[in-house]
């Protein structure tokens, strides 16, 4: 019988040096792999994706997207790209002052289903039920898309239909290195201290997603039913999943993905559009 272990496990067993070139997983690389010298940061971090994995990844998002309509499931999937850049997951724990979302298996950035369901979430909430998560929960198709609690429509704790999947790249993700710049430090982190400007401006680097990245975005129900049929406040002659996409694409659009969507990261346009 033949056992297999990975290189950079091998390496370690039989005490060889391991190349950092040879990682190919970037989350093992940031996260399991740091660097130690004085005044490094994830701005010292080089990184290019494996092309082939990616395909791989997205060859098995297919098979997935024909597995779910073989067992009669309606889905629709699309493609959105970054328009400036997209910070997902910048205060996850990390050995560096900031983090990334990244995909443990195959290392490269996504966003997780349950992120995309929370921003088209409260996009329908903020536009059709001003803002009220209480005047939501009294709607039926709001509910039945998202589920609901006990204190709701149904009257008892229910499931969302929608299944939001976690959005992968598309396309050969680039990051990119940004930076916060804080001017008054002691100011937010002591007592009685005023964010005077005599202190040293500290800067914290991030990674973003840069510029002009697909994303591949897919949504399923089982079921799918037309906007009529349900007691809502929504006025449309679109079925449930047609209504989902294009509040995804407007949430998108207007509000933003991710960290930092109050001063314009995260905004993602559908492809066919630009």
């Amino acid at each position: 019988m033949s056992e297999y272990l990975p290189q950079d496990i091998m390496a370690l067993i039989f005490n060889k040096k391991i190349e950092k070139e040879q990682i190919d997983n970037f989350s093992l690389k940031l996260n399991k792999y740091p660097e130690y010298y004085e005044n490094f940061s994830v701005s010292n971090i080089k990184f290019d994706f494996n092309e082939e994995i990616l395909n791989v990844l997205n060859k098995r998002l297919l098979e997935i997207q024909n597995d779910f309509k073989n067992r009669n499931y309606k889905v629709i999937a699309k493609q959105f790209v970054i328009k400036g850049k997209m910070v997902i997951g910048l205060g996850n724990e990390s050995v560096y002052e900031t983090g990334m979302t990244l995909h443990h298996v195959f290392g490269f950035p996504y966003i997780p289903g349950q992120s995309i369901k929370g921003v088209v979430r409260s996009y329908i909430i903020n536009e059709i039920f001003d803002k009220s998560e209480e005047e939501a929960l009294k709607d039926e198709l709001f509910c039945y898309i998202f589920g609901s609690p006990e204190n709701s429509f149904y009257k008892k704790a229910t499931e969302g239909k929608m299944i939001f999947f976690d959005a992968y790249p598309s396309t050969k993700p680039r990051l990119k290195v940004d930076i916060l710049n804080p001017h008054y430090q002691p100011y937010y982190i002591e007592n009685n201290k005023f964010p005077v400007d005599y202190y040293n401006p500290i800067p914290v680097f991030f990674l973003t997603i840069d510029n002009n990245t697909q994303f591949y975005f897919m949504v399923a129900i089982k079921g799918d039913a037309k906007i009529e049929e349900f007691k809502t406040k929504v006025h449309s002659d679109d079925t449930v999943i047609n209504y989902v996409l294009k509040n995804i694409q407007k949430a998108l659009k207007e509000n933003g993905i991710g960290s930092k969507t109050t001063v314009g990261y995260g905004r993602m346009f559908d492809r066919e559009v630009i």
